[in-house]
C-alpha cells in the first residue's frame, strides 16, 4: 500500500520511505527509487505517481474540510466577519507600539500604507495597539475609528483598556469610586470627581470644581474625618487583584496609578493568548515577567514573518 508516508510493506507490515528505499536501491537510476520502481507494466505506474496521487487526494480533502466550516461560518454570522477571522491564528496576538513604530516620530500620524498593512495583518492574527498617550492623542496619529479598527487598544499603557470597540479596564473602578462618592456624607460636593490624567487617575471627593474657599474648608474637615485616607483603604481592598498605587497628595484628592505602570501592565487583559508579540522601536527584556511575552525590535518585514500577502 502506497501513501503520503511512504511505502507499507505486506510481508513486514512496515513503512519505508524514500530515503529508506534509497538505502537499498543500489546506484545510477535506481538512486531515484519513486520513478524507477514500477508496480504495474501494463499500464505502467510508478510509485512517483502513486504517491502523487495521495498527497493531492489528501490536500483536496483538506480543501474540502476548509470550504466546509467557511461554509457555516458565513451561515452563522449574518455579518460575514466570522469566515474572515476562522484563518486567524489562535492563541496569537501581535501587539504594537505606536510612536517610532508604526509612525515615524512621536505625535506624527500613521502612513496610509502601515494602515492597510496593519489591516491585513488582523486576517492573519489577532491585533492590539499598546501606547503611553492617552486615547485622544493615539486617535489623532491612528484615527478616530482606532478602538473598532484593532481588537485590542491600550490606551497610557493599558490604564484605559479597549477589547472590540468595548471599555473593558477602568470601568469597574471608576462606577465603583462615584457610588462611593455619592454615598459621602460630607458638607460640599461639587463637579468632577475623576480625572483622567496621563498614566493616572485622579479622585476627588469634594470635586475638583470647588473653590478655593471650599478646597481649604475641605482639607481642615479631611484632617479631622479621614475621609481620602478611608476611601482609599476601600478602594486598595476592593481593588487588590489590579495592584493599583494610591497617593494623596494636595488639598482635595489623591491619585492612582498602577504598580510597574509600563507596557507590560496591559498583560492583565491578554490571558486568553499563549504567545503575545511585541513590536517596538525600543524593547528591552523584562526579567521579571512570568508570561509568554516576547519583546521584538520592528525592523524586519512583518509581511513575511505572518505571512501576509
Amino acid at each position: 500500500m502506497i501513501g503520503i508516508d511512504g511505502i507499507l510493506y505486506d510481508c513486514c507490515h512496515l513503512i519505508f520511505t524514500a530515503l529508506d528505499v534509497e538505502a537499498l536501491a543500489g546506484s545510477g537510476d535506481l538512486k531515484s527509487p519513486y520513478e524507477n520502481i514500477f508496480i504495474n507494466e501494463e499500464p505502467r505506474i510508478s510509485l512517483l505517481s502513486c504517491l502523487r496521487e495521495a498527497w493531492d487526494k489528501t490536500g483536496q480533502i483538506k480543501q474540502d474540510k476548509l470550504k466546509d466550516v467557511g461554509a457555516k461560518c458565513k451561515t452563522s454570522d449574518k455579518h460575514g466577519d466570522t469566515s474572515k477571522m476562522a484563518a486567524r491564528k489562535p492563541g496569537l496576538i501581535a501587539l504594537f507600539d505606536v510612536d517610532g513604530t508604526l509612525n515615524t516620530a512621536p505625535r506624527k500620524a500613521v502612513t496610509p500604507d502601515m494602515l492597510n498593512f496593519m489591516k491585513e495583518l488582523r486576517k492573519v492574527v489577532t491585533v492590539g495597539i499598546v501606547g503611553g498617550s492617552d486615547l485622544v492623542k493615539i486617535s489623532e496619529q491612528l484615527g478616530k475609528s482606532v478602538i473598532n479598527d484593532y481588537d485590542y487598544v491600550f490606551a497610557e499603557n493599558g490604564l484605559v483598556a479597549h477589547k472590540d470597540g468595548k471599555l473593558i479596564g477602568t470601568q469597574e473602578f471608576i462606577n465603583f469610586t462615584l457610588h462611593y462618592i455619592a454615598d459621602l456624607d460630607i458638607p460640599i460636593k461639587r463637579g468632577t470627581f475623576i480625572e483622567f490624567r496621563s498614566g493616572m487617575l485622579n479622585v476627588s471627593p469634594i470635586g475638583r470644581n470647588c473653590s478655593q474657599e471650599e478646597r481649604d474648608e475641605f482639607e481642615k474637615y479631611d484632617k479631622v474625618q479621614n475621609i481620602r485616607p478611608k476611601m482609599v483603604s476601600v478602594l486598595h481592598e476592593k481593588f487588590a487583584h489590579l495592584n493599583l498605587t494610591f497617593s494623596i497628595g494636595g488639598q482635595i484628592s489623591f491619585d492612582v496609578f498602577p504598580q510597574g505602570w509600563d507596557k507590560t501592565y496591559c498583560l492583565r487583559y491578554l490571558d486568553d493568548f499563549s504567545e503575545i508579540h511585541f513590536f517596538g522601536d525600543k524593547t528591552y527584556k523584562v526579567a521579571h515577567l512570568s508570561s509568554p511575552f516576547i519583546l521584538v525590535v520592528l525592523f524586519p518585514p512583518l509581511l513575511d514573518i505572518f505571512h501576509v500577502p
